[in-house]
């Protein structure tokens, strides 16, 4: 992506045509107060060179091109030398004038203007032509402003350290646009995936709809006919379907939203859903939700859908026996900040959470509006398996969008919107062959 790249650009070469305005209107207006005694032709004649240059730079900033832009910096020398050419008609016209001095003033626009191009080596090239010449025009300015060698030396060293300023400014300005830029890039693509997975999300809820649920209902509509004409059997045949229906419409409702993650809260909803792969899988399923608290987070619907993708892989692709689920929340510190709804100062906190002797009791709920500060934390799920492993290199960062476009949803999905909410999804073998997979997110209690 290009655009804050481009636009910086288009703003820096503005920038740099409005320094250069600024410099035409001080020389005007220092020639104008304090004309030379001699030359004054030929320095009106530079001057007014120099606004014609200034006003077509003016109308090329309107609407800068891609090589306007490139060649901007170019530009900077041009003004350079007409201030070079002023300044040194204004020291030889003069026995005795401080025309001259004035204008050595206007080099320390120079560096300034070349630092909006965010191009440091640019700035350089500039910088050090810049504080030469304002050695060289100082020097022809001493016979007539009478200044001594030290001050002109002092002078030149302000002149050279505006020019490191501008340099590192133009570098520190350039990093931060790229950063942008950056970020800029990674945010589109994020959405990109986004949208690709809840497509795609969509397309397999209506497939898995159209040739589960529908079949059945399908079924139960043809044996209608049957049972108009007395078949007697065709009644059970309808029960049969439209029961098989509901079984799996409420299945699919409660992976959807499962109620109790609502009611009960994350803890009591993992454990509910371990239980029930365990009953439908037959495999060792041990949830362990002792270091998370009783009460809902805003992370609680997020680890849910991961914890059931993770365990769908594990049993699908992974073959393996024994599953074990671990929900923990670290807890970093407290936000002062009360929420919206934390209104009531008298409020105490209800058992569900821990308490001062360190006792968790994670089966009682809590009324979160009842805690006058947020407790900031990271909540992690942590799934281990004993099965084949994941191939290497398969969950790659650089892979995500390859998964995507071939179809494969689920933990690439898992991945994006993790990242989406400022946490994680990393996957490492297990000791003895397996894999671990740990899903981080920040969330508050």
């Amino acid at each position: 992506m290009r655009a804050p790249v481009v636009r910086t650009g288009v703003d820096g070469v503005r920038a740099q045509v409005g320094m250069r305005l600024i410099l035409a209107v001080f020389l005007v207006l220092v020639i104008a107060c304090d004309p030379p005694e001699q030359f004054l032709a030929a320095t009106w004649a530079v001057v007014g060179v120099y606004l014609g240059w200034t006003a077509s730079t003016l109308l090329l900033a309107r609407r800068p091109d891609l090589r306007v832009q490139e060649w901007a910096w170019a530009a900077l020398f041009v003004d350079l030398a007409a201030l070079t050419a002023v300044a040194v008609l204004a020291a030889r016209s003069d026995a005795t004038s401080w025309t001259s001095d004035v204008l050595l003033t206007g080099f320390a626009l120079i560096p300034m203007a070349a630092a909006t191009g965010l191009r440091p080596g640019v700035c350089v090239a500039i910088a050090v032509p810049t504080t030469v010449v304002f050695l060289a025009a100082s020097a022809a300015a001493r016979p007539a402003n009478g200044e001594p060698w030290s001050s002109v030396l002092l002078h030149t060293l302000v002149i050279g350290g505006l020019g490191v300023g501008s340099v590192a400014l133009s570098a520190i300005a350039r990093s931060r646009v790229q950063t942008i830029a950056a970020l800029a890039r990674d945010r589109a693509q994020l959405l990109d995936d986004v949208t690709t997975v809840d497509r795609r999300a969509r397309r397999e809820l209506a497939d898995h709809l159209h040739d589960g649920a529908l079949q059945y209902v399908l079924a139960a509509r043809g044996e209608v006919a049957a049972a108009r004409r007395g078949d007697g059997a065709a009644i059970d045949r309808i029960e049969a379907a439209l029961r098989e229906s509901g079984d799996l419409l409420r299945s699919t409702l409660t992976a959807l939203n499962p109620a109790v993650l609502d009611h009960h809260g994350l803890g009591v909803a993992v454990t509910e859903l371990g239980r029930s792969t365990a009953a439908t899988t037959g495999l060792t399923v041990i949830v362990d939700t002792a270091a998370w608290p009783g009460c809902p987070t805003p992370a609680d619907e997020l680890l849910y859908a991961t914890a059931r993708e993770l365990l769908t892989n594990a049993v699908k692709h992974a073959h393996a026996t024994r599953i074990e689920l671990t929900l923990e929340l670290e807890r970093d510190g407290v936000d002062d900040d009360p929420d919206a709804d934390d209104t009531d100062p008298d409020d105490t906190a209800a058992t569900g959470d821990t308490d001062a002797t360190g006792d968790t009791d994670n089966t009682d709920i809590v009324d979160t509006d009842i805690v006058d500060t947020d407790i900031l934390g990271r909540a992690r799920l942590v799934v281990v398996d004993d099965g084949v492993g994941i191939p290497p290199g398969a969950l790659d960062p650089g892979r995500l969008t390859e998964r995507l476009a071939a179809g494969h949803l689920g933990l690439a999905s898992r991945q994006v919107r993790l990242a989406a909410a400022g946490g994680t999804l990393i996957f490492t073998a297990r000791a003895g062959g397996g894999t671990v997979a740990i899903a981080t997110i920040p969330t508050v209690v």
